[in-house]
């Protein structure tokens, strides 16, 4: 992104301040380093097979992209290089061009430089790795979701519990499903026992130490106990999959009796991903008006329904907006919303960044020089219209970057 000299010197001053890293999927570092990434994951982390997909690479090659080991660059390479020439200004592609640049030293990725970046990329895995990014970033802490809740080799880190998803994420359930939420190896066999199991699963997390609770959006209307147990008893009864609508909005009305009991944040993520028709951030209007005593840390600004998420973070005092992964999905996007929320919604419910990666971590990088940009862009053209000065401009960079989320979270000042 083209930055005015304005917003050039406040991406500077922004590029000081500590961050707050609020949603990432990294694992400990011991086991990320386990999986011994190397130069193809750098084109799956970070969502850019996506795009690579998008533009016609084989879809069974691009799930091989996740994988970890050593594999030579003449095996996977060619098969990308068609369809990098098409992805490499999308900001997924923007993200990696970045981390090239600025964090392995390669100033283009292409024929002449891949050998090159693989072998960095791969000697990079090394324990320190975090640390390192962390330090580049000025990332004080990550929350992660990484199914589990405490993180005691990785100061850094802290988690997110995603143990409510087995039970308010399927629209459909079999006896199977219902069988697998037991404690201890007990069945579940009754309404009241996954009430139990779901909450003693919350619960325990968050004694541990996870700092939030993350759920997909989902139309959760208001709980009818009766029709939640026998949607329960026929669900536990077929082993083919059976609808069960209001069992879900009976279970996700327990859960938020646990936020609400914990006072611990519920992160929901919100529109782009798949059919994303069943991710309207617009269901949040029934359930978070309905539970006005449980704090929603709205995810992604609803993207493609950016406007709607805008408004009801306006008008709804339960209601953060994170914008995490929102630089790399569209970096024009997001700094076109950023006047828009500056307008619309108050200082103090912004949160900037989350680097939403699960590998090639050295991309959060990449990430975060583009939502500074936005950031600084935004800001700038305000400070240059006349509505605020530079240390207004900074104050509003910190709220977003690092305050909002150590008060939204209750992370350690």
């Amino acid at each position: 992104m083209k930055l005015s000299l304005a917003a050039r010197a406040l991406y500077d001053a922004i590029s000081q301040l500590e961050v707050i890293d609020a949603h990432t999927h990294i694992p400990s570092e011991a086991q990320y380093l386990e999986f011994r990434y190397c130069g193809p994951n750098l084109f799956a982390g970070g969502y850019v097979f996506l795009d690579l997909e998008s533009a016609g690479m084989d879809a069974q090659f691009k799930e091989t992209l996740r994988e970890g080991g050593h594999r030579a660059v003449n095996e996977w390479w060619p098969r990308i290089k068609p369809f990098w020439e098409h992805t490499r200004h999308t900001s997924y592609g923007r993200a990696l061009r970045l981390t090239a640049r600025d964090w392995f030293g390669i100033p283009e990725i292409n024929d002449t430089t891949i050998h090159e970046l693989a072998a960095k990329a791969q000697a990079d895995n090394r324990p320190g790795l975090y640390n390192r990014v962390f330090e580049k970033c000025r990332t004080r802490l990550a929350l992660t979701c990484a199914g589990q809740a405490a993180f005691p080799n990785d100061p850094r880190l802290r988690g997110l519990t995603t143990a409510a998803q087995p039970y308010v994420g399927p629209a459909t359930l079999k006896s199977a499903d219902i069988a697998s939420w037991g404690e201890g190896g007990n069945p579940v066999r009754s309404l009241a026992g996954a009430v139990s199991a779901l909450q003693n699963r919350l619960r325990e997390d968050i004694r541990q130490g996870a700092v939030g609770i993350k759920i997909a959006v989902a139309e959760f209307k208001a709980p009818d106990e009766r029709a939640a147990e026998a949607e329960f008893k026929a669900a536990l009864a077929s082993a083919a999959a059976v609808p069960v609508p209001h069992l879900r909005d009976f279970l996700a009305d327990k859960m938020f009796d646990v936020a609400a009991e914990t006072d611990v944040p519920i992160a929901v993520h919100t529109g782009y991903w798949g059919d994303f028709r069943q991710l309207d951030v617009k269901f949040m209007l029934d359930f978070a008006a309905r539970r006005r005593d449980v704090r929603f840390d709205l995810f992604h600004l609803g993207i493609p329904m950016v406007r709607d998420a805008i408004l009801i973070g306006k008008a709804m005092p339960n209601i953060t907006l994170n914008l995490t992964w929102c630089p790399i999905i569209s970096q024009a996007l997001t700094r076109r919303a950023l006047d828009e929320i500056i307008d619309m919604v108050p200082l103090n419910k912004i949160i900037m960044f989350g680097n939403d990666y699960r590998i090639a971590v050295q991309k959060a990088w990449g990430h975060l020089v583009m939502a500074r940009e936005c950031a600084a862009a935004a800001l700038a053209a305000r400070i240059e219209a006349g509505d605020f000065d530079r240390a207004e401009a900074l104050r509003i960079a910190r709220l977003w970057f690092h305050d909002n989320p150590v008060r939204v979270y209750k992370l350690p000042v």
